[in-house]
């Protein structure tokens, strides 16, 4: 079912959803995302202001939302359109990626995109 999802398809999707039926959805392919689907997913370990609160939070578990996870991303040259191949940080605060060092060989073991997360502990 591509395109939006309008009132008279919400009965649908739930009675397929309660039972168990998968619902099909826009199919693209999950090898090669877009330097803006990638930007969406990393947006979720970024920073979060709200009127509310004096403190920006984050979206991963720590004491008190306040401590961001690191975030490091390793993609050859066909990963990602637009992303310059190399390891770069994540910056939580600007939402952006900085790239580190360029590279001269494909990422992880089989090339392509590797993410790699490290959280911050404290006692």
């Amino acid at each position: 079912m591509p395109g939006p999802v309008d009132r008279a398809d919400v009965p649908r999707l739930l009675d397929a959803a309660a039972a168990g039926r998968p619902v099909p959805a826009p199919r693209r392919d999950p090898a090669t995302p877009a330097l803006a689907e990638l930007g969406e997913i990393l947006r979720y370990f970024g920073q979060f202001h709200s009127p509310d609160r004096p403190l920006p939070k984050c979206g991963n578990a720590s004491p008190g939302s306040l401590y961001a996870t690191q975030l490091y991303v390793e993609a050859d040259g066909n990963a990602v359109a637009g992303l310059a191949p190399g390891h770069h940080y994540y910056h939580p605060v600007h939402h952006r990626l900085v790239l580190m060092s360029g590279a001269d060989r494909t990422a992880g073991p089989s090339g392509g995109l590797q993410l790699t997360l490290t959280f911050l502990m404290g006692k």
